[in-house]
This record gives C-alpha cells, sequence and structure tokens, in this order.
C-alpha cells in the first residue's frame, strides 16, 4: 500500500490512534522533501496525537517541520500554536518568529530569517503564493523591485509567475483585479486616501 493510501486510510478512521504516528511522520517527511503534496489535516493530526503523550525530544524534528509546511497558510499555522506541546515551545522560536513576521505582513525580515533553513523549493513556492495573495489584496500594482524583495527573490531574477499576478508592465508588476484592490484603486483615482478616512473613523 502507498504512503498516500496510507495517510488516507489513517484519516478516515473514526479515532487516530498513537500507532498511526510513524505512518504521519513519514507523510510529513515526504511533504518536507516536496515528494507528496501538502497535507494540512494529516500534519494537524499528528499534532494532535503528539500533544496527548508525554513530550519526548523525538517529536521535535517532526514539529519542526510541520510548522514549517503550515507557513504558507495563515490560519493552518495558527491553528497548529494552538495545539503545540508547551516543551517545544522555546525550540520552536525561530519558526514562531517566521509566522509572525508573515502576519505582520514583514516579507523581506522573513526571508531573511529563512535563509537559516532547509526548505525545499515546493514549499517556497507556497509561501510565495500566500505572500502575492496578501499583496494583491491591498495592492493592484507594486514596483517590480519591491515584488522580488518581497518574495525573497534577487534583482536579476525573472518575476515568477503567479495565478494573482496579471502581468509586468513598465517596471511594475500588476495583480489581477480583486474586490479589495479595485475599491482601492478607484479610490485613489479620486483622490481619496482611505487610510486616512480609516483613521478618523477610529
Amino acid at each position: 500500500m502507498s504512503l498516500e493510501s496510507q495517510v488516507a486510510e489513517v484519516m478516515s478512521s473514526a479515532q487516530f490512534s498513537h500507532e498511526s504516528i510513524p505512518i504521519l511522520v513519514k507523510s510529513v517527511e515526504e511533504q518536507i522533501k516536496g515528494s507528496t503534496p501538502l497535507n494540512f489535516p494529516a500534519n494537524k493530526a499528528l499534532l494532535k496525537l503528539y500533544s496527548s503523550t508525554l513530550y519526548t525530544t523525538s517529536q521535535l524534528s517532526p514539529i519542526k517541520s510541520l510548522l514549517l509546511l503550515s507557513l504558507s497558510s495563515s490560519t493552518e499555522f495558527s491553528a497548529l500554536l494552538h495545539i503545540l506541546p508547551s516543551d517545544a515551545l522555546e525550540s520552536c522560536e525561530t519558526l514562531i518568529a517566521m509566522g509572525k513576521k508573515l502576519e505582520e505582513c514583514d516579507f523581506v525580515g522573513f526571508w531573511k530569517i529563512e535563509e537559516g533553513l532547509e526548505s525545499n523549493n515546493t514549499l517556497k513556492e507556497s509561501i510565495r503564493s500566500r505572500i502575492i495573495k496578501d499583496l494583491s489584496l491591498g495592492y493592484s500594482t507594486i514596483p517590480e523591485s519591491t515584488f522580488k524583495s518581497m518574495l525573497g527573490c534577487s534583482a536579476n531574477d525573472s518575476v515568477p509567475s503567479f495565478e494573482d499576478v496579471e502581468e509586468v508592465e513598465g517596471g511594475n508588476v500588476v495583480f489581477k483585479n480583486t474586490v479589495y484592490n479595485s475599491v482601492k484603486k478607484g479610490a485613489k483615482e479620486q483622490g481619496i486616501e482611505l487610510e486616512r478616512i480609516v483613521a478618523i473613523m477610529n
């Protein structure tokens, strides 16, 4: 039986058992390698199993991998932090700091921390996709140089192709229209400063 089938069988069970841990750990290892797609439900199941047992240092490596994988989704990362064994918190400070950088939209700061970690290209692309999604909610265009720095790319790299990117024009990256960036763009064209209005209202 393939690993994917074994994981599916575990996840279809009415109640997870501790005997499932080796299978779920193997799944995490393959996700880190980029050999299999991200599987947030299975990863969360593993952390729940860990949190219901006596914490041991052997759990630390899989836990760090779980947090690293979840950085591409703010919802998943927050969910994992709530069930993270307290004994593992100190050892996971770097990953927690990375998650905070993403939440604060300090993307350049995030990549500076990420430089010291080993993450595969698939995972990096997932995180970049999250960053672009966040940027596209607030901006219709952004300077190409700024865009690259926020994605952790060098100035000589070509602009990555992502679903939310419409085109690169005149040194700017143009995002596809969303309800949010369209409103902001329309207000800007009319000389309306939304941030100032919000500040006054608050």
